[in-house]
């Protein structure tokens, strides 16, 4: 069995791969040579579809995902979108959507994240070719918070409770209304936030509201950390807060909880599955509920880090990386064992269109191959 795993970190220079070593792409690649298995990691943007693979496996939404699914390649087609904007309805653009929908459509499997995203794709089309297989991240990235025993100790001699943040900063993470979550809670808490984030696009905006808020010297603009920087951010943390709109099963989240650290989050697809008993879901843009949120795991602080070894063990076991390789290599081998799988690709009128299509766009500089997401 040949794959080509396709994701848009393989197409990253070296400085920001090294800082994002723990992704689904990077994780199933490791996971595949230690099983021997014959696997090409391939950028977005350096993929062309080829007979020479069984199997092609594209991450994310860009230009591998929909070269693919317009090719007529022997490949099975594997497509795992990582897209909480078409699961949530948060993505506005009637292209972008037509375009996520003809890639699904045109899959052999799609693989969903959360049981919640199953429900969505199966409710709308894709009966029979959904997987439902979460992402694992690998424990020992962060165990800098286990003593010598094996157990997590979480800090009680502080004064001030610390929140952090793991993302981006862009519009549909939420964080301006973590930001005036953070006012409010600090009229009657010693609070402190530090936002950890990669994607800096509204940097300057959300400095500038700080400023507003009054709140500047409560908030730290950290901006990227590599991995061991970051699992001692998560380790620190008393509380990790991701207010997203739009998410499917962030890797944020299972990284706090391996750490020990309870969360609050957008209560958007697979994420209320899985915080499980160990965090809050909350809904999106609504200020007051985040301000009770937080104020309610301050107030229970002793609890949560009295639940900091079972919310490890929890998250070890629900997200293990050898769960989800084993589960990517069956699903693999049932696409090839299964004739039926060939009549799922179907060629579509509009394929010579999109292919032109492909040329036309991307060919124009676009440089929105594929993403690295927190």
């Amino acid at each position: 069995m040949k794959i080509a795993l396709v994701g848009g970190i393989f197409g990253r220079d070296a400085a920001l791969r090294s800082k994002h070593v723990v992704t689904p792409e990077t994780v199933l690649l490791d996971g595949f040579q230690k099983a021997g298995v014959d696997v090409h990691a391939i950028g977005h943007a350096q993929f062309e579809p080829s007979d020479d693979y069984d199997i092609v496996h594209v991450h994310h939404f860009g230009k591998a995902a929909v070269k693919m699914a317009a090719s007529n390649t022997r490949s099975r087609f594997v497509f795992t979108g990582h897209n909480g904007l078409i699961v949530t309805g948060y993505e506005k653009s009637w292209a972008r959507r037509s375009s996520f929908r003809y890639v699904v459509d045109k899959s052999d499997a799609f693989v969903a994240l959360s049981q919640a995203e199953a429900r969505f794709f199966e409710n709308h089309g894709a009966a029979g070719k959904v997987h439902c297989i979460p992402n694992g991240i690998p424990p020992e990235m962060f165990r800098v918070n286990a003593n010598e025993g094996g157990e997590i100790v979480k800090r009680t001699d502080k004064e001030r409770f610390d929140i952090l943040y793991v993302g981006q900063l862009i519009d549909w993470k939420g964080v301006n209304f973590l930001l005036e979550a953070m006012q409010k809670v600090r009229q009657r808490h010693n609070v402190h936030l530090r936002l950890v984030y990669h994607n800096a696009e509204r940097e300057r905006e959300y400095k500038q509201m700080v400023q507003e808020l009054g709140i500047a010297q409560a908030v730290e603009f950290v901006g990227i950390l590599g991995p061991s920087e970051l699992a001692r951010e998560y380790y620190l943390a008393d509380l990790l807060v991701l207010p997203s709109f739009a998410d499917c099963l962030p890797s944020v989240v299972t990284e706090s909880l391996l750490s020990g650290t309870p969360v609050v989050a957008g209560g958007v697809c697979g994420v209320p599955e899985q915080l499980d008993k160990y965090g809050l879901a909350i809904p999106p843009g609504n200020v007051p509920a985040l301000v009770d949120a937080i104020e309610t795991i301050i107030r229970d602080q002793a609890k949560y880090q009295a639940l900091a070894s079972e919310m490890r063990d929890y998250a070890e076991n629900k997200y293990k990386p050898a769960t989800m390789v084993e589960g990517h290599l069956a699903l693999y081998r049932q696409l090839l064992a299964d004739s039926r799988s060939k009549s799922l690709r179907k060629s579509y009128w509009m394929d010579p269109i999109v292919r032109m299509g492909i040329s036309a766009y991307w060919g124009r500089g676009n440089r929105n191959h594929g993403a690295v997401k927190k």
